[in-house]
């Protein structure tokens, strides 16, 4: 029983500090005044990514969002709830309406940029979705 919490930590910690977007979010909460309760939009959520992000920060807010269910299981869309926007990033209009503006505390946008043909457009318009003092990685 021991070796299995132990193995288990030692996971967490390997995930933590190998991925960048977990270095800064956990350098985030841990100056942040909210601690761990903030809000997260994770752009180009797919591939298990609302699981893990949720197991490693389990206080945050979590929303996801992406063109499509890329290797999303069920944990993942019960842990996204209504908080899942299926967008494509191309259609700006869509993207406005969805997201509040000045909402989001910290948002990660990983590998996703590259594969647009608008991504300044969309930085912009993303850039409003987040609260003074917020984070855009």
């Amino acid at each position: 029983m021991e070796s299995i919490s132990i193995f288990e930590n030692l996971k967490r910690i390997i995930r933590l500090y190998s991925t960048p977007k977990f270095l800064y979010l956990n350098k985030f909460i841990k100056t942040h005044p909210q601690g761990g309760k903030i809000k997260v939009l994770d752009i180009g959520c797919g591939n298990r990514s609302p699981s893990l992000t949720v197991s490693l920060f389990p206080k945050i807010e979590y929303y996801g969002l992406d063109k499509e269910d890329y290797n999303l299981t069920v944990e993942d869309l019960n842990i996204l709830e209504n908080r899942y926007f299926k967008i494509d990033l191309e259609d700006l209009s869509d993207l406005d309406h969805c997201l509040r503006d000045n909402y989001f505390d910290f948002v990660i946008m990983n590998h996703v940029i590259e594969h647009t043909k608008n991504g300044l457009e969309i930085l912009k318009t993303i850039a409003k979705k987040i609260k003074i003092g917020g984070v855009y990685t």
